[in-house]
């Protein structure tokens, strides 16, 4: 069986561009979730070229809301404090729903279809409800 997790937290760190030993992209990020004075901190990796593109767009401190496939573990720390749930997520989806905090630095690594896919996000993003050819009044 397979599960997916929406989380919502916020970038401690920009995320990084990294590369497969089969020379394939991937993004690697991390977000924390905060309730009260408790903290989870969670591990991301992402493949899907879509979520790529949108999560290099965030830089530390952005708020977003994510969807993977989780991987649970138990973290035991050494020196003998109490175990923690960890989690690792295969991001599949990246969602701002939450306006970014600061503009994005430009990236020198990304591939032509990454590229593509962020101008045909900014093309469809920018069209207004006067744009839109129905009738529908909201």
């Amino acid at each position: 069986m397979t599960a997916s997790l929406m989380l919502v937290g916020k970038l401690p760190a920009d995320p990084q561009e990294a590369t497969t030993k089969t020379n394939k992209p991937w993004v690697k990020a991390a977000l924390t979730l905060k309730s009260g004075e408790q903290k989870l901190y969670v591990l991301m990796g992402i493949f899907d070229e879509t979520a790529m593109a949108e999560i290099l767009r965030h830089r530390q401190g952005d708020e977003i809301a994510v969807v993977g496939t989780p991987d649970f573990s138990i973290y035991e720390p050494k020196d003998g404090s109490e175990r923690r749930v960890g989690i690792r997520l295969t991001v599949h989806r990246v969602l701002s729903h939450i306006p970014m905090k600061s503009t994005p630095a430009p990236r020198v690594k990304s591939t032509p279809a990454v590229q593509e896919r962020m101008t045909l996000t900014r093309q469809t993003t920018s069209r207004t409800h006067s744009d839109l050819d129905d009738d529908i009044g909201f």
